[in-house]
């Protein structure tokens, strides 16, 4: 769990900055959903902004007999290879003005509203940030359909995420012999646009109209479990319009499959909200000043465990 400092001072008393505070902490961490899955860090105490992820490689296994002349010695000792990874914890930070006129006539109840948007804005970046960092770049890339490569995707259908995309990057990622997680299943961030086209295949819907479990999903309009991935939609699942500067004639989105231990991160922080009223720059009390700062790393841990699927979107086919 993140760890908060206090920096309020223009709040009545010390029962409501906690507060406030409290309320921000809590909501940013409730919004938190990339962080989840990642590794965390050790940060040993004097060791500056590095975080470090100690990595055991696959140990070699035993194929011989010790049977006949090895019978009575020791054999010889296998390799272990320990890699540590490292990242550097860097801040980030954001601020907001407020008239003194708002301030001085905000509805009861608005401060609040306030802290829980800056809050949820933090949790998005933090988001963004570790996305971009292992997601976006990171592992194999899988172009949906009979593409090869994302510029020769367009808006005609053929290119959308289905269920055999899904079965795919599942078959590669235990075919690397890439661990689940602890449900026995992989993790799947997938866009609600994407979500639209897989909720429409007619292998998905074959599963959820026979199961009573699977109804209740339909009706939910909720993925779930689908062959052998734990879905969760999240619109910070990238979509890159038309292609961006891969030039392809159809907006991309891209779908995260991933297994255990694929990314390391660094939780947010030294979670710090400021609260200036006035804010000390104004010469005239005009504004007061809302803002918050933290400390994060995410770093990728081994490639192998993650595939991309990067597909067309049905809502823009032509």
């Amino acid at each position: 769990m993140a760890d908060i400092l206090t920096n309020v001072n223009t709040v009545p008393n010390a029962l409501q900055a906690e507060y406030w505070q409290r309320m921000f902490l809590s909501v940013l961490e409730a919004n938190l959903l990339f962080s989840r899955f990642g590794i965390q860090g050790q940060l040993p105490a004097h060791s500056g902004r590095s975080v470090f992820w100690p990595r055991v490689e696959n140990i070699a296994m035993v194929v011989t007999s010790q049977a006949g002349a090895s019978e009575g010695k020791d054999p010889d000792a296998a390799a272990i290879s320990v890699n540590v990874v490292s990242a550097q914890l860097a801040q980030y930070k954001q601020w907001y003005r407020l008239s003194d006129i708002w301030n001085s006539t905000n509805l009861p109840g608005t401060t609040e509203d306030l802290i829980r948007r800056m809050a949820y804005r933090g949790a998005l970046s933090v988001d963004t940030v570790i996305r971009d960092s292992v997601m976006t770049a990171g592992g194999s890339a899988q172009i949906a359909g009979t593409a090869v490569v994302r510029t020769s995707m367009n808006r005609n259908g053929s290119f959308d995420l289905d269920v055999a995309e899904i079965r795919q990057a599942v078959m590669k990622l235990r075919g690397d012999n890439v661990p689940t997680f602890g449900d026995g299943l992989f993790a799947a961030i997938v866009h609600p646009n994407a979500e639209y086209d897989l909720q429409g295949d007619s292998d998905w819907t074959d599963i959820v109209n026979n199961t009573v479990a699977g109804i209740n999903r339909a009706f939910q309009g909720f993925i779930g479990n689908t062959y052998g991935c734990n879905f969760f939609v999240s619109t910070q699942a990238k979509v890159v319009a038309d292609g961006a500067s891969a030039g392809a004639s159809a907006d991309v989105a891209q779908t995260y499959i991933f297994g255990e231990e694929y990314y390391g991160v660094a939780n947010p922080r030294d979670v710090e909200i400021i609260i200036k009223d006035p804010a000390p720059a104004s010469p005239l009390n005009s504004y007061a000043s809302y803002g918050w700062k933290l400390w994060m790393a995410a770093t990728q841990l081994a490639s192998a465990r993650h595939t991309r699927i990067e597909s067309a979107l049905g809502i823009d086919n032509s």
